[in-house]
C-alpha cells in the first residue's frame, strides 16, 4: 500500500507508503481528526486511474485502531487541508468496508457467508495479526450461522487452511463442526495435502484438526466409509507412493497431533463419594473426545521387598498385571517419603467404547507437582480447566515429583477399537528421599499434590485405524497382515493384545495379523486378554462355529510363539473351554500341543494330530467355516457392540 502527504519520499521496503516531511507533523494534534484517503486497486492497476468507486476516507483515529496503518500513521505529516492518501492492493473495497469500522460489534454484524473468509483474511491483514479474543468470535459467529453446513464455503474453508488467520480459525475452534466439512474432505482429501509437510505450525494444526472431526463423525457413526475410501484418504494426504508407505509414516509421526485443554486434578484428595465407587479414579475428563476415565494409584514403600519395576510402560498397558512389591494407595494422608511410586492411567469410557464404530488413537500429558508449603484450595473440583487454574494462582514455584513424558518405553499410546479398551498406563518411580529432602516436599501429604492433565489425540494414525476396522469387518484378512507389515516393530507387538479384544472375529484378526510376526513380545498382555475374551458368552451357535474355526487357526499360527508358560496357561485354559467340551479330538489335539510347548519343541515338531484348518478363499478373503454353519453378520451400525473388558489391579 502507498501512503501520501502533499509529496512522496520513499521508505522502508516493507511499507510502500510515502511520508511528508516530519517538520510538518504538529497539525497531526489537532483536535479534529484528519481524514485519510483509501484507494483500493489491483495488482498491476494505475493507482492514478482509481475512481471514486474505489476510494474510501476514513478517520485518522480510526484507522489507528488497526496495528498494520500505526507506523505510516505516526511517521506522516496530517495537516489540515492537505491530501492524506494509502494505497491498498492487499484487500478489495467492499470488503474494507466492512473490517476497517470503528465498532467491533458492526463488523460481525457485517460478515455473510460470501464475504466471510475474505474478511478473516482482510483483519489478519489490518491487524498485522489476528488475536485469539477475535479468531474466537469469528468462530462463534461462523458456527451460528451454519455456514459449515453448505459444501461450497466448507470447500472454500479447507482450501484457505495455508493461510494463518484461517488456520487458526480451524485449529482453536471449540465446538464440534458439522459432517459436511468431514464429507467434502474425504471427497477431496487432496485439499490436505498442505497440512501434512508444511513448515507452518498453524497449516499443520489446522489439518489435524480437520481430520480429528473426520475422525469423531466417522466413529461416532454419523459419516460412513469403505476400506478403500479410507485408505484413498491416507494415501493422498501424506502425499505417499503406496499405501504401506503411508501406514508406516503415519504411525511413525507424532508432529500431527489435536491436544485438549489442561485439566488441573487433586488426585488424592479425599471426597464425599468416589467416582464410581471406585477409590482409584481421580477424574472424568470430558473436554476430549474419546472421554477417559483417568486413574491415579501410590504404591508404598515396602524396604523389606523388591524395588518397584523400572519407570515405562506397564507390560504395554494391560492392567492386570502388576508389580505386587508394594501396596497401592489412594489415602490421601500418605507422605510422600513413604511413596516408592505412582501410577496414572487412562481408559476410554464404557459408553465410548461400545459404541459400534468408536476408534481412537491417544495419549496422556500428565505431571504431578507439590507446594512445599502448600498454602492454596487449588481445585477444590475435581477438574479444573486451564483458565480457571490460571486464575487461582498460576504455578511458579511447585516442585514436579512426576512427569510422564519422561517415562515412555516404546510405544507411547493407547488404542480403542471395535470394543477393545485396554487403555494406556504409567508406572513412575517417586523421587528418592534425598531428592525429596533437597526440595524440602518430603513431608507433602499426597492429598495437596495436584496433576495437571492433558490428553493427546493422534488423527493420522486414527484414520488408519479407522481403515483397518473396516478390514476386520469386510474379512480382508491379507490386508490385516499387510497392515501389520506397514508398521514398525514394536506398534505390531502393542496393538496385537488390542486386536484380541475386540468383539468382532478377535481370534481371525490376531492370526493374521501375528503371521508377520516370529515372536511376541507382548506375550503376558496377548495371553491375558485371550483369556477375558474366553471367559465372555458366544451369542449364536453360528457364531460358536465360526470362533472355533478361529481358535485352531489363532492355536496354529499365534500361540507357538508365545512365552513357554503363557502357553501352557492357555492350553490349559482351552481344554477346559466350552469351544472344546465333549471333543474328543479337539482336547487331545491342544493336550499333546501343550506337551510340545512345555517340551519347548520347534513350530514344525509341534503337529502331531490332524486339525481344522482355517483356509482362505481366494475370492472373499474370509475364513472357511463348515458348510451347515451360518455366517455371523456384520454388527449393524445401531447395534451397540459388547462392554470393553474389565480391567483389574
Amino acid at each position: 500500500m502507498q501512503f501520501t502527504a502533499e509529496q512522496q519520499l520513499p521508505t522502508s521496503p516493507e511499507w510502500s507508503h510515502c511520508f511528508s516531511p516530519p517538520a510538518m507533523a504538529s497539525s497531526s494534534e489537532s483536535l479534529i481528526s484528519p481524514s485519510v484517503e483509501l484507494v483500493f486497486v489491483r495488482e498491476g492497476e494505475d493507482e492514478s486511474a482509481a475512481g471514486e468507486d474505489q476510494k474510501l476516507h476514513i478517520k485518522r483515529d480510526v484507522l489507528m485502531k488497526f496495528d498494520h496503518f500505526k507506523p505510516a500513521l505516526e511517521a506522516g505529516s496530517f495537516a489540515e487541508g492537505k491530501t492524506h492518501r494509502i494505497v491498498i492492493r492487499e484487500i478489495g473495497i467492499d470488503v474494507a468496508r466492512v473490517v476497517l469500522q470503528k465498532d467491533v460489534n458492526a463488523m460481525l454484524n457485517g460478515l455473510t457467508e460470501d464475504n466471510f473468509l475474505d474478511c478473516v483474511k482482510a483483519l489478519d491483514y489490518v491487524h498485522s495479526g489476528i488475536s485469539d479474543t477475535m479468531v474466537s468470535k469469528l468462530d462463534g459467529k461462523m458456527l451460528r450461522r451454519n455456514w459449515l453446513e453448505d459444501p461450497l464455503f466448507a470447500r472454500q474453508l479447507i482450501e484457505s487452511m495455508t493461510h494463518d488467520a484461517v488456520a487458526r480459525l480451524i485449529q482453536s475452534s471449540t465446538e464440534e463442526w458439522p459432517p459436511t466439512v468431514s464429507v467434502v474432505a474425504l471427497q477431496n482429501p487432496q485439499l490436505l495435502k498442505h497440512g501434512w509437510n508444511s513448515n507452518d505450525s498453524a497449516t499443520v494444526g489446522a489439518a489435524s484438526k480437520l481430520l480429528s472431526y473426520i475422525c469423531h463423525h466417522l466413529a461416532s457413526g454419523k459419516l460412513q466409509a469403505s476400506a478403500d475410501g479410507l485408505a484413498r484418504f491416507l494415501v493422498i494426504p501424506t502425499n505417499s507412493p503406496t499405501l504401506s508407505d503411508a501406514i508406516g509414516g503415519v504411525f511413525a509421526d507424532r508432529e500431527h497431533a489435536c491436544k485438549s485443554k489442561t485439566a488441573f486434578i487433586h488426585p488424592f484428595r479425599v471426597y464425599d463419594a468416589p467416582l464410581y465407587d471406585n477409590p482409584f479414579v481421580t477424574a472424568f475428563i470430558h473436554m476430549t473426545l474419546p472421554r477417559l476415565y483417568i486413574f491415579t494409584r501410590a504404591r508404598v514403600r515396602s524396604p523389606s521387598l523388591a524395588p518397584p519395576p523400572a519407570p515405562g510402560l506397564l507390560d504395554y498397558s494391560y492392567w492386570s498385571i502388576r508389580d505386587l512389591s508394594h501396596t497401592l494407595t489412594a489415602d490421601g494422608e500418605k507422605r510422600m517419603r513413604e511413596i516408592a511410586s505412582f501410577e496414572i492411567m487412562a481408559t476410554a469410557t464404557a459408553t465410548e467404547a461400545s459404541r459400534p464404530s468408536a476408534c481412537a488413537c491417544y495419549t496422556l500429558h500428565a505431571t504431578i507437582t507439590t507446594d512445599p508449603s502448600p498454602s492454596t484450595s487449588w481445585g477444590d473440583t475435581r477438574a479444573s480447566t486451564e483458565e480457571a487454574r490460571e486464575e487461582e494462582g498460576g504455578v511458579e514455584g511447585r516442585v514436579t515429583v512426576v512427569d510422564t513424558s519422561s517415562s515412555f518405553d516404546g510405544v507411547d499410546y493407547a488404542v480403542m477399537l471395535l470394543g477393545s479398551n485396554l487403555g494406556l498406563s504409567f508406572h513412575i518411580p517417586s523421587l528418592t528421599g534425598e531428592e525429596l529432602d533437597a526440595k524440602g516436599v518430603g513431608d507433602v501429604l499426597l492429598k495437596d499434590l495436584e496433576m495437571s492433565v492433558t490428553v493427546v489425540s493422534y488423527p493420522y494414525m486414527t484414520i488408519a485405524l479407522l481403515y483397518l476396522r473396516q478390514c476386520i469387518l469386510q474379512l480382508k484378512w491379507p490386508d490385516i497382515t499387510n497392515f501389520a507389515k506397514a508398521l514398525p516393530h514394536f506398534d505390531r507387538d502393542f496393538l496385537l493384545p488390542t486386536l484380541a479384544g475386540i468383539s468382532f472375529r478377535p481370534f481371525a484378526a490376531v492370526t493374521a495379523w501375528g503371521m508377520v510376526l516370529s515372536k511376541i513380545e507382548a506375550s503376558s498382555a496377548l495371553a491375558n486378554v485371550v483369556m477375558d475374551v474366553l471367559q465372555k458368552p458366544v451369542p449364536s451357535t453360528a457364531a460358536a462355529t465360526i470362533r472355533r474355526s478361529d481358535m485352531f487357526e489363532f492355536i496354529l499360527t499365534v500361540m507357538w510363539k508365545l512365552d513357554a508358560n503363557d502357553r501352557s496357561l492357555l492350553a490349559a485354559r482351552l481344554i477346559n473351554g466350552w469351544w472344546v467340551s465333549g471333543d474328543h479330538a479337539s482336547i487331545e489335539f491342544l493336550q499333546r500341543e501343550k506337551q510340545n510347548w512345555q517340551a519347548a519343541s520347534r513350530p514344525h515338531e509341534r503337529l502331531t494330530l490332524p486339525y481344522v484348518p482355517f483356509n482362505t478363499n481366494v475370492a472373499s478373503g474370509a475364513p472357511a467355516v463348515p458348510a451347515n454353519a451360518a455366517p455371523v453378520p456384520l454388527p449393524p451400525p445401531d447395534t451397540p457392540i459388547a462392554p470393553p473388558l474389565q480391567h483389574h489391579g
